[in-house]
């Protein structure tokens, strides 16, 4: 099991990390900065009882957070403006699970495609 599908999203936003990037391709700088974003995401959210993402946008004249929408910069934001940004919010299927990201902040077009050597398989012989 995993952190769940929303703080994916939010903690892969947070680190400016690709959705789609092989975790065995994250270096140590993009490891530490997923890290500490699913730390105090996790820390926030045991405190407080719910999720909230660090700087997800307020509705107008009222308080963050106080809404399920939002609370978050990107999950479940299809389609809106980044916070950071300001381009829209993107969703893809994996798994049959949604991933939500903004393509200009977490580089989502750049991510590399590494090609994988087969594994020798061992016969017994």
């Amino acid at each position: 099991s995993g952190v769940g599908n929303i703080l994916r999203a939010e903690a892969l936003f947070l680190a400016g990390l690709p959705p789609l990037m092989p975790a065995c391709e994250l270096d140590d700088a993009g490891f530490a900065r997923l890290w500490e974003a699913l730390r105090r995401m996790l820390e926030d959210g045991a405190r407080d009882g719910l999720v909230v993402t660090p700087g997800a946008p307020p509705a107008p004249g009222e308080d963050p957070g106080k809404k399920r929408a939002e609370r978050f910069c990107v999950y479940g934001r299809e389609g809106l403006p980044c916070p950071r940004c300001g381009a829209k919010v993107r969703r893809q299927e994996l798994a049959g699970r949604g991933l939500f990201f903004c393509a200009g902040c977490q580089g989502v077009d750049a991510v590399p495609r590494v090609s994988r050597k087969r594994r020798k398989s061992i016969s017994a012989a």
